[in-house]
């Protein structure tokens, strides 16, 4: 149902929905159909941060973020996760559910692909960010899909993200 979009929060206690919701619905309903199970998705985002320190400013993903003016991510994700988890009647019928994570899908990178530094250092920084979410689920063999960004400006001179090609990310990976 909606309420994972833009405006969507956790505490260490509740998630409170907005009325938004993304591509996730769509996803998770065709995911159903092909798999014949439930399927039950833990939606984090948050636009416009950077997995590069002081690339954005809506924060970053660094675990080792200490700067309190801007928002730390990655805690943010940690306790939308064990939030999640921890939530023993997901469908709310009364009955027991157990999530079984089976994957992450990761789409970001724009924020990264406007500055020069954080484009250079983005590949290594996503690698280990997705082997921290790994651990997280507590699986290190967990896949990842990951989308990769383009840009809609095809030449040097019309591109938006000055660094999207500088990544290192080939197409055949992201």
């Amino acid at each position: 149902m909606p309420g994972f979009g833009t405006g969507a929060r956790s505490t260490d206690h509740a998630i409170i929905l907005s009325d938004r919701f993304g591509p996730e619905l769509s996803f998770g309903k065709r995911l159903s159909e092909l798999t014949d199970k439930k399927i039950a998705i833990i939606k984090y985002p948050r636009g416009g941060s950077s997995i590069a320190l002081g690339a954005s400013g809506f924060g970053t993903w660094g675990q080792n973020y200490d700067d309190n003016t801007k928002i730390n991510q990655w805690d943010n994700f940690q306790t939308t996760v064990r939030t999640a988890l921890a939530n023993n009647d997901i469908d709310g019928d009364g009955e027991a559910d157990t999530l079984v994570p089976a994957g992450i899908i990761w789409m970001q990178g724009e924020a990264d692909a406007y500055h020069e530094q954080a484009s250079k250092v983005y590949l290594a920084n996503l690698t280990s960010l997705m082997n921290d979410m790994k651990m997280t689920f507590g699986n290190k063999k967990l896949p990842i899909i990951l989308g990769r960004i383009e840009d809609s400006g095809k030449t040097p001179q019309t591109r938006m993200m000055p660094y999207v090609e500088c990544m290192g990310c080939s197409k055949k990976v992201c």
